[in-house]
């Protein structure tokens, strides 16, 4: 599974990735880095849970790659209870209309949510391997191995609606979300005012200030900042313009 910086910039290289839908036949995870939280004394995993996880996996890498007795081209066909089947057209009726282009919140990832029953089925499918190591297609996929896959759709969704922001966003916007975070910074370092001048040295020091405007009104506009008076200063050079931060800026998602 390729990182995100050396995956995005590949699929972001040629309009043929995302044209021809190659791009959207992929799940995505992008989680944030925690690199500087980490926790250095974190414990090791019990030698038990290891050993486990070991014998499972060497189970799994050494399961056949077709039934005893099958020809070359026969592949292996796993298959649902009625009760897991049903589940998965009722995830199909709970997505559909999520799909309408004028509604629906899925119509922003386009052929990727038409893929998204098909992905769950796919991430229900390695669950049942995982559980039937030996000879899955010998055993049917149950309700609850269906439901688990079913619940990893809010998780995929989010990310894929990140990735496709990745791909697409403007470098005007690029710039709001590289301010985002240089503000949540600058909050946690327990600075609650910045100017005009701190932002642009921080986000656009290459670009002329004039630059900064539009991106203060945006965020402005959404409530990440406000404008606020400087009292008058009495020698030096005048601080500029000067914005507060919102207090709440650490606890509130990227689209609030």
């Amino acid at each position: 599974m390729p990182q995100p910086e050396v995956a995005l910039p590949l699929l972001r290289s040629s309009e043929a990735f995302t044209a021809t839908g190659f791009a959207w036949r992929f799940l995505f995870s992008l989680p944030r880095s925690n690199v500087g939280w980490r926790d250095v004394r974190a414990r090791v995993a019990p030698q038990a849970v290891i050993n486990e996880y070991e014998a499972r996996m060497g189970e799994m890498l050494a399961m056949p790659e077709s039934a005893p007795g099958a020809t070359a081209d026969q592949i292996p066909v796993l298959l649902a209870t009625s009760e897991a089947s049903e589940a998965l057209r009722c995830f199909e009726e709970q997505i559909e209309p999520r799909l309408r282009p004028d509604s629906g919140d899925l119509a922003v990832l386009g052929s990727w949510g038409h893929k998204l029953a098909g992905q769950i089925v796919r991430i229900a499918g390695l669950l049942h391997a995982s559980k039937h190591r030996a000879r899955p297609w010998e055993s049917l996929l149950d309700l609850e191995t269906m439901k688990q896959a079913v619940e990893f759709e809010p998780y995929f969704v989010a990310h894929a609606k990140a990735a496709c922001f990745e791909l697409d966003a403007s470098p005007e916007v690029k710039r709001a979300q590289r301010a985002v975070q240089w503000m949540r910074r600058w909050l946690k370092s327990g600075e609650r005012y910045f100017t005009r001048s701190e932002l642009h040295k921080a986000v656009a020091k290459n670009r002329p200030v004039t630059e900064i405007d539009p991106l203060l009104l945006l965020l402005t506009k959404h409530g990440a900042v406000r404008g606020v008076e400087t009292s008058a200063q009495t020698g030096g050079r005048p601080r500029g313009p000067t914005f507060e931060l919102r207090p709440d800026l650490n606890e509130v998602s990227d689209g609030e």
